[in-house]
C-alpha cells in the first residue's frame, strides 16, 4: 500500500532526528511541514530533513499564531495571510538553498472560503490529511502505531 505519512510543527532536534533515522532504516520518504519561525535555531535538522530525500513544506510562520484566534489563519488580514505563508517557506527556502515545492499545511486544517483564493498564487497544494494520530494528545507509541497499521492505499496520515 503507498500512504503519504507527513509531520507538522517542526522543527523539533530529538523527535526529527529518532524520525529521521526510523525512515531511513525502513527506506521510507515522508512529507515535513515546518513552523518557520523554529527554522532557524534548527537549521541543521531542516537540512537533514531535505539532504535525506524528504518533502519539506511550510506550516506557516508561527502556526497563525498571529492572528489572535488560535491557529486559524482565517482570522487574519489578506496581507497577513500572505506574509504567513511566504514567510514559512522563505525560512525553509535560506536553509536548504533551494525553493522548495510551495506546498502548505494550513495550521488546524483550517484552508477555506476566500484563504484559498488568497493564497492561490503562493501554495501549489495544501495537504490535508484523513488519518489523525492525535500524537499532540501524547496517546502513547502503541496508539500511533495502530492507527498508521489501519492505514489504506492513498491514505494521508497526520502525525
Amino acid at each position: 500500500k503507498v500512504i503519504a505519512l507527513t509531520f507538522d510543527d517542526g522543527p523539533w532536534p530529538t523527535t526529527t532526528a529518532e524520525i529521521l533515522q526510523i525512515l531511513e532504516d525502513n527506506d521510507i520518504h515522508a512529507t515535513f511541514f515546518e513552523i518557520g519561525d523554529q527554522i532557524a535555531n534548527n537549521a541543521d535538522v531542516v537540512k537533514a530533513i531535505y539532504d535525506a530525500g524528504n518533502q519539506i513544506g511550510s506550516h506557516t510562520w508561527d502556526h497563525a499564531s498571529g492572528s489572535g484566534e488560535g491557529v486559524n489563519l482565517t482570522y487574519m488580514s489578506t496581507d497577513e495571510q500572505i506574509e504567513e505563508v511566504q514567510k514559512g517557506f522563505d525560512a525553509i527556502d535560506s536553509v536548504v538553498g533551494t525553493q522548495v515545492s510551495r506546498v502548505l499545511r494550513a495550521p488546524g486544517g483550517n484552508y477555506y472560503g476566500s484563504l484559498v483564493e488568497t493564497l492561490h498564487p503562493y501554495v501549489t497544494a495544501e495537504i490535508g490529511w484523513n488519518i489523525d494520530t492525535r500524537d499532540w494528545s501524547r496517546p502513547g507509541v502503541d496508539a500511533i502505531v495502530s492507527a498508521i497499521e489501519k492505514a489504506k492505499s492513498g491514505d494521508v496520515i497526520l502525525c
